[in-house]
């Protein structure tokens, strides 16, 4: 059974002594025993104990084996030299060490150094005359005694437990001076005038140091059971302790140390230099700090802890305050439970606080608001200011108008490290979002938790209003129940949708359903893409096509229809006014009831009804009209003639009515870089010659001859240069014709398609420029 021995030299009593010189030299030796995991042994063991002249190595002088030596709870106690005799030559050198070995484990280490009781063993050879060896005999008149007294004049050293003493006297053992019961002062006189080390028997107290006037260690400056050291310090009052220089200890139980520092409350410590402890139970600290309050405490320089259970901690700390705390430089706390850490802070109302750094000591950051937390730096302002009476939060300024108050700019996060940002509403569901994984903000009610869920909520989205839904990337929802999936679509209003990408669905159940679509309104609908509805109940399902007002259907790719209940269904084409139908491709609807039927026909103006309408089914025509299924004018069609009165004119110009002029117009007008006149003149002349109708100024023949007709404008000298003239030969594009002059009469000549001169009825126009 290794053991681990913790072995205490308690005690070693020589028993052999000059007065019982014939009883063998014992020791009483005492110690403990333990496991090596430090528990106490209870048992009885072999031990064996061994001098040496040395703690490891050297010679061992003594020996002996104790085979039965009780160990209860770890405590043995045994005497030495009860088996083999301690022979008083053990201890002829003042070092010896004893070694013990338990059971047959190693010898335990270190080795025990035995000092002055065994060397008693000495003393008793030398004082008694059987062990006289060493002397010369007789008394040697070293000593003098004189009634009670006895002393030695000699120059020499005394030494007790030594023979070789390096002092006046030397003891190398326990001093005692008296009994229990029964002490006595000891002085120890110093160099210096006042020098010495006191213990005063009668009041149980220790002065070690100088007293340069006597009237610090003076019995009326010595409290009970009190402590004093260094230079002129005082502990004048019981339990005291004065330690350093100047320092003064003058209330019970008080304790100062350091230089000039003064206890003076009950239970007061004072520690440093110029230091004061007034209040009772107060600790100061440091350089010329001061605690005057009860409970208090100041440390660092120069502070004041002055209420009830204060504490000033730094430089120019000042806490006034009942059970308030100043910390930091210039920092003042004097309302009650309050707190001011910083610089330049000053908190004077109760139980607030003030942290931070004000200007300087004259521009202080304050905090003069009951109950609040004051924030700040490098101001008089508030960063952050918490509580006070509606318990509400200023950022930026100390009276929020608000729970939350924040004058400046909100950061959440930092660049690449953002988070989460909830204002919750009164109402389920209500909140203020930043969603920062998605980079995305919502603002209003989720009345079930669907709509802004993460599934739900779109990076770069944003969704204010009630049940809103922005879940396509950079998406935009706004209003009530309006939902935007698209890439970069936008929804607004009441129940509108916009799934296409880049779509815009604005006003009240609009869908945008295609990519770059656009529905406003009323229930409008873009399902093309790039279609644009507007108004109430507009269609664009046409690609590009505009659907605009109410009721208008825009189906043709590029379409356009406009008005109410108006429909473009041909490519490119418009359908305008109300209830206008544009059917061929880029076709033209303007106007009420009417019909673009055929590719590039325009039809302007007004039908009978839906049933009765205005139609053009004619490619590359316009009809105009008003209140008639018939058109009022015709221009175009294929042989790109106009007609008044009729949708299929013979000619150029084809009049189905009459034509009356009832003055003449000197307006002009111009065609190309002629300038013309009113015509002078113009007649409808047949095959023959003969004028069928025109103006009354002109008459015409046939000149078989030469193929030709000549006519003649009275009043006028017809000359090919200086007038212009436009002939329409009847039968279309079968005949030409081509004009001249002779004789002052004007000559018209017609062609067949061989180029053959021939006959064929025509009309002309005459201007005079």
């Amino acid at each position: 059974m290794r053991v681990a021995a913790i072995v205490s030299l308690l005690s070693l009593v020589l028993l052999s002594t000059a007065a019982l010189a014939d009883v063998s030299g014992l020791m009483n030796y005492q110690g403990t025993l333990t496991y090596g995991d430090g528990v106490a042994l209870d048992t009885t063991i072999s031990m064996t104990f061994s001098i040496y002249t040395d703690s490891t190595g050297g010679t061992q002088v003594w020996t002996e084996t104790q085979a039965a030596v009780v160990v209860s709870n770890g405590l043995f106690n045994v005497l030495l030299g009860s088996v083999n005799a301690i022979s008083d030559t053990v201890f002829s050198d003042p070092v010896r060490w004893l070694g013990v070995q338990v059971g047959g484990d190693p010898e335990l280490t270190p080795r025990q150094r035995i000092a002055v009781v065994g060397y008693a063993f000495q003393a008793a050879e030398a004082d008694t005359a059987d062990y006289a060896r060493n002397g010369g005999g007789g008394d040697d008149g070293d000593w003098t005694i004189s009634g009670n007294d006895i002393y030695s004049a000699l120059p020499g050293n005394v030494g007790i437990g030594t023979a070789t003493p390096s002092t006046k006297l030397d003891v190398r053992g326990t001093l005692n001076v008296g009994v229990n019961g029964a002490g006595y002062d000891v002085n120890f006189y110093g160099l210096f005038s006042g020098s010495r080390l006191l213990w005063d028997q009668s009041k149980m107290a220790l002065r070690a140091g100088q007293d340069s006037d006597g009237t610090h260690w003076h019995p009326d400056s010595i409290g009970y059971h009190s402590f004093a050291t260094g230079y002129n310090t005082k502990a004048s009052t019981d339990w005291t302790t004065a330690m350093g220089v100047s320092t003064t200890a003058n209330a019970f139980a008080a304790a100062a140390m350091g230089g000039y520092s003064t206890a003076s409350g009950l239970y007061s410590t004072a520690l440093g230099r110029s230091t004061t402890a007034s209040g009772n139970y107060s600790t100061a600290m440091g350089y010329n700090t001061a605690a005057n309050g009860l409970y208090s405490t100041a440390m660092g320089r120069e502070s004041i802890a002055g209420g009830y259970a204060s504490t000033a901690i730094g430089q120019t700390t000042d806490a006034s305050g009942g059970y308030s705390t100043a910390m930091g430089y210039h920092t003042t706390s004097s309302g009650d439970y309050s707190i001011a850490m910083g610089r330049f802070a000053t908190v004077d109302a109760d139980n607030a606080i003030v942290l931070g750094k004000g200007i300087s000591s004259i521009s202080r950051l304050m905090n003069s608001v009951d109950n609040s937390l004051v924030v700040g730096f490098d101001d008089t302002t508030a960063t952050l200011f918490v509580g006070g009476l509606n318990h509400w939060v200023g950022i930026g300024t100390k009276a929020p108008a608000a729970k939350l108050d924040v004058q400046g700019t909100l950061n959440v996060g930092i660049d690449n490290t953002g988070y989460d940002v909830n204002f919750y509403g009164a109402n389920s569901g209500g909140r203020f979002l930043w969603d920062e994984d998605k980079m995305a903000l919502r603002a209003g009610r989720d009345s079930d938790g669907t709509h802004w869920a993460s599934d739900s909520t779109g990076s770069y989205s944003l969704a204010t209003g009630y049940n809103t839904k922005a879940s396509g990337p950079y998406s935009t929802a706004m209003g009530i129940n309006t939902a935007a999936s698209g890439d970069f679509s936008t929804a607004m209003g009441v129940g509108t949708t916009a799934s296409g990408n880049r779509s815009t669905a604005m006003g009240d159940g609009t869908i945008a359903s295609a990519a770059y679509s656009t529905a406003m309104g009323d229930e409008t609908e873009a399902s093309a893409d790039r279609a644009t509805a507007m108004g109430y109940q507009t269609i664009a399902s046409g690609i590009v096509s505009i659907a605009m007002g109410e009721g208008t259907t825009a189906s043709g790719e590029r379409s356009i229809a406009m008005g109410g209940y108006t429909e473009a269904s041909g490519d490119f084409s418009t359908a305008m006014g109300l209830y206008t139908t544009s059917s061929g491709d880029y076709s033209v609807a303007a106007g009420r009831y009417v019909t673009a039927q055929a590719a590039d026909a325009i039809v302007l103006g007004h039908g009978l009804t839906s049933a009765s309408r205005l139609v053009n089914n004619t490619s590359n025509s316009l009809m105009v009209g008003f209140n008639d299924t018939t058109a009022t004018l015709f221009v175009g069609g294929a042989s790109h003639r106009v007609g008044i009165g009729t949708t299929s004119p013979a000619y150029k110009l084809e009049v189905e009515g009459d034509v009356h002029v009832t003055q003449d117009i000197s307006k002009a007008f111009t065609t190309g870089t002629s300038n013309l006149a009113t015509p002078i003149a113009y007649a409808f002349i047949n095959s023959g010659g003969a004028v069928v109708n025109g103006t009354p100024n002109v008459s015409s023949s046939w000149n078989g001859a030469s193929s030709r007709y000549e006519i003649t404008i009275s009043g006028e000298t017809y000359i090919y240069s200086s007038y212009v003239t436009q002939v329409t030969v009847s039968s279309g594009s079968r005949y030409t014709a081509t004009t001249n002059s002779v004789s002052g009469n004007l000559l018209v000549y017609i062609y067949d398609t061989t180029g053959t001169k021939t006959q064929q009825a025509f009309q002309f126009v005459t201007y005079k420029p």
